[in-house]
């Protein structure tokens, strides 16, 4: 009876333990895409990317407030099109000027990263509240963050994989971007796809 006391308590013991377990990933930086859109000289949207990622999250289905984010891109790496010295709108010019003090400085801030906080659960059980802390231009601020659970598989190696969706909007200039507002709006619309791969 005690036998069977023990194996019940060590049952339960083990449960709770998967219960709280938070799977930890790497992204992927060929999968993981970081983009922005933004509203150029009153006409139409440019869109941008940044080419160079990383970051980890961990997931844990039974307990979604146990996990957590961290993503980085560096802002040297942004483009944002096609390179084409014959064209007025070149990209390489444009991501050259991205890249200097009128924009991003990618000398003085060579990364913006997102580290998340707290997460929570909400009336959809695919999508979470993520609130974290947004780091862009030498600036942090506290956002809360919509994320969409894309799916889960394995890649052909056996590896868990985990895909995560976001979109929000802020302004650049609460981030200190505050130049030529005459050609690239204040708003912002940032998208981020993470493929999360097991570690």
């Amino acid at each position: 009876m005690k036998l069977i006391r023990n194996l019940i308590a060590s049952l339960a013991l083990l449960s709770l333990v998967s219960a709280t377990f938070a799977e930890s990933y790497n992204l992927n930086p060929v999968e993981t895409h970081a983009l922005f859109r933004i509203f150029r000289a009153n006409t139409s949207y440019l869109f941008g990317r940044f080419d160079q990622v990383s970051g980890t999250l961990s997931f844990d289905a039974s307990n979604p407030e146990a996990s957590s984010i961290e993503f980085m891109a560096l802002t040297e790496s942004v483009s944002t099109g096609i390179d084409d010295p014959n064209n007025d709108f070149d990209a390489a010019r444009r991501d050259g000027h991205l890249r200097s003090p009128d924009f991003f400085d990618s000398a003085q801030f060579p990364t913006l990263s997102f580290v998340s906080k707290s997460v929570a659960k909400t009336d959809d059980p695919n999508k979470l509240a993520v609130t974290g802390d947004l780091s862009i231009h030498g600036v942090t601020k506290e956002v809360t963050v919509t994320v969409e659970k894309t799916g889960e598989s394995q890649d052909q190696q056996g590896n868990n994989l985990i895909g995560f969706y976001s979109e929000f909007n802020i302004k650049r200039s609460d981030y200190g971007m505050t130049n030529l507002t005459q050609v690239a709006a204040d708003d912002v619309v940032i998208m981020i796809s993470l493929l999360g791969v097991a570690q």
